[in-house]
């Protein structure tokens, strides 16, 4: 079960961390997840996409995989993704020029508790597997619904505390054993991939997220879970 209680990860440990494993950062999600993450982003962009959006927001892109999803949705004109680590934004831009639609994109720096973006801008807001990096967590979730359009969605899609026993001691032995390793193998980084499955061992569970959602302001929330549990998409709306 989550922690009700969460130590907030410090910034500038959590930006060393991604600083030093940024070229190997989809290599190793892909191998993380079993390729699973392509499948579990797509699902997060035909969620929101029956919102039928303009303009959407995607906060921490990492290397924009969900923002090149948004931009994919015909009534998308616009999609901008900010990230605290200009070395990932480089490899977002790089893959985002082989996009299709490229031009729908622009990119800045940007921490997620501080958005230097207007009230009331986007009709969706995304976060993928990084609202457990986030140093306050109910301040990037406020920020994310600030800037929503009323009547827009926020969704979020992030991994989370595995509860059932059988299915929590591999998952867990998969996290804290065998992860490690691969990343160090990988990355020659091994500290890294031993902060992740403890980031996820000391985030909130889905049900925790939810109510924090509305705290923030959002009605209507709603999650479903994916990859046998160890995944939630969430999505709420602000009214």
């Amino acid at each position: 079960m989550g922690n009700t209680q969460r130590k907030e990860p410090e910034q500038s440990y959590v930006n060393s961390v991604f600083s030093n494993i940024t070229k190997h950062y989809d290599q190793m999600n892909t191998i993380m997840t079993l390729g699973m993450h392509h499948i579990w982003k797509t699902k997060l962009t035909k969620i929101v996409s029956a919102n039928h959006p303009q303009v959407c927001v995607d906060i921490a892109t990492g290397t924009g995989d969900i923002s090149r999803k948004l931009s994919s949705i015909p009534s998308v004109n616009q999609v901008i993704s900010t990230d605290i680590l200009p070395e990932m934004l480089k490899l977002a831009i790089s893959k985002n020029k082989h996009s299709n639609e490229h031009h729908k994109n622009s990119y800045f720096a940007s921490t997620a508790v501080n958005l230097p973006i207007k009230s009331n801008t986007a009709d969706v807001v995304t976060a993928g597997f990084s609202l457990r990096n986030m140093p306050n967590l109910e301040q990037a979730i406020s920020e994310m619904v600030r800037i929503a359009k009323p009547g827009g969605i926020v969704s979020t899609l992030e991994l989370t505390p595995y509860k059932t026993k059988i299915i929590g001691k591999i998952i867990g032995l998969y996290f804290n054993k065998i992860v490690p390793v691969v990343g160090s193998l990988i990355s020659n980084n091994r500290n890294a991939y031993s902060y992740l499955p403890q980031s996820v061992d000391n985030f909130i569970d889905a049900e925790q997220l939810k109510l924090l959602f509305e705290k923030c302001g959002l009605v209507n929330v709603t999650y479903i879970k994916l990859g046998i549990g160890t995944i939630a998409i969430h999505t709420g709306t602000k009214p």
